[in-house]
């Protein structure tokens, strides 16, 4: 059997703003993912849209 490694990186954001500022949550959001993806290995970050 071949053993495979999950690495999960995940990006949040959370806002208390209508949708229509969804393009600057997918921003926040995605900003979030990619500092994750720099921390290594099973990360997470939360990017609070005040």
């Amino acid at each position: 059997m071949r053993r495979t490694d999950k690495v999960v990186r995940v990006g949040v954001v959370y806002s208390h703003y209508p949708p229509a500022l969804i393009a600057e949550l997918l921003r926040r959001a995605d900003a979030a993912m990619y500092e994750a993806k720099k921390g290594g290995r099973s990360q997470y970050r939360i990017a609070f849209h005040t």
